[in-house]
């Protein structure tokens, strides 16, 4: 089975989720980035660095920022990502602390003024995915990834 589709599903998923329905019930966290996280920490640079790519290039298209910042952004904040975790090492508290922290840093580039209630929002969300894609991967019989937890 592959794992491609799965991802770019929940990708379309969370993005419509944080552009369009989370904002209407005041909730200001973002899913994908959360999502991003997880991956990272499961999954090889290049299958992350490609996913966040992508993910970032649908998040620009269907929201009303300004084009590329999502996908610059988004690159980014693997590209740092995986930094901590060859300079710190695989731990669930650099996981939390770097999506409260990433998060916090998207926010105040676009000007929001809700950082501390959607990084704790996306903190929490962070956890369930990584849940989530660790059993995901775990179950996953395709060859092409390899999880490092």
């Amino acid at each position: 089975m592959k794992i491609y589709p799965i991802v770019v599903l929940i990708i379309f998923v969370l993005g419509i989720l944080e552009v369009s329905f989370l904002p209407v019930f005041g909730i200001y966290a973002d899913p994908v980035l959360s999502f991003l996280l997880s991956l990272v920490y499961t999954t090889n640079k290049e299958f992350s660095l490609k996913t966040g790519f992508f993910s970032g290039i649908f998040i620009d298209v269907v929201s009303s920022k300004r084009f590329s910042t999502f996908t610059l952004f988004y690159v980014l904040v693997i590209i740092a990502a995986f930094g901590i975790t060859n300079l710190l090492g695989r731990r669930l508290v650099y996981l939390l602390l770097s999506s409260v922290i990433f998060y916090a840093l998207e926010q105040v580039m676009m000007g929001s003024p809700f950082v501390l209630s959607g990084a704790l929002c996306t903190g929490v969300l962070t956890l369930a995915f990584i849940g989530l894609v660790s059993f995901g991967l775990s179950k996953s019989r395709s060859g092409n990834l390899r999880v490092n937890i």
